[in-house]
């Protein structure tokens, strides 16, 4: 009989965790599996008191630590929202880059070529008839600015996120929603502008992709997006360019 290397050292001792951090792990558990989505805003204090039955104290200590770990952001006035994981790792870095030397944006172009082209396909597989839903309402909002100059903003980045999400990749769902707030702030940071004609052209690109989507074809849903965001970088390219002839005049 071969003899046992136990030792009562092995073992230590169960340590009951505090309520406070097992709200905390739940919340983490929702983020993680992609059921509570950046930007989405959680319950009140009260609410989320009374549906996991703890103290109202329990759930402060528990959002002050998510909070700390760059999960939530807790906005005064307006409530307490889940951040995107990876918007303290990507956003500010990009940013700076992208303002130092602005042709950075046609290598930032490329990485969304890769990433958005993937979630297209992606999302022509696996889309549900619910995020389908949401995505022909980001349209609909899109089109309200159809004769406008002003850029589609909003309702551009909740269309490529729900493409995003359709993809059922959370974490592609967190690195989408900051590369398109990180390209949103560059728009505002360029003052960028569109030429009239150019957001009727923009929304008919996000209808092609929609409906390649629809219609469960990958191949054809992967093309529309890389033709758009092609288009997207034509944009930029002439903006600076107008933008170049305007300092030297």
């Amino acid at each position: 009989m071969k003899k046992s290397f136990y030792s009562k050292n092995v073992f230590g001792p169960i340590v009951k965790k505090k309520v406070f951090d097992e709200v905390y792990d739940q919340l983490i558990s929702l983020i993680s599996n992609g059921k509570l989505k950046p930007g989405e805003q959680l319950p009140s204090e009260r609410v989320l008191a009374e549906d996991l039955k703890v103290s109202r104290q329990s759930i402060r200590e528990a959002m002050k630590k998510a909070e700390s770990k760059g999960l939530i952001k807790v906005r005064q006035g307006e409530g307490t929202f889940i951040l995107s994981a990876a918007s303290d790792l990507m956003e500010s870095p990009f940013l700076t880059m992208m303002t130092e030397e602005v042709s950075k944006i046609y290598e930032f172009i490329e990485i969304r070529k890769l990433i958005e082209v993937w979630c297209a396909k992606k999302a022509a597989q696996f889309a549900t008839a619910k995020e389908l839903k949401k995505m022909e309402k980001a349209l609909a909002e899109m089109e309200k600015l159809i004769n406008s100059r002003e850029i589609l903003g909003k309702s551009d980045i909740d269309f490529h996120i729900a493409i995003a999400e359709a993809s059922h990749n959370t974490l592609m769902v967190h690195m989408m929603t900051t590369i398109k707030q990180i390209f949103l702030s560059m728009f505002k940071i360029s003052n960028f502008t569109r030429r009239p004609g150019k957001n009727r052209i923009l929304i008919k690109q996000h209808q092609e992709i929609y409906e390649a989507i629809k219609s469960r074809n990958p191949k054809l849903a992967g093309q529309k997006m890389e033709s758009h965001l092609q288009f997207v970088e034509s944009e930029w390219r002439e903006e600076i360019r107008r933008s170049r002839v305007k300092k030297k005049s």
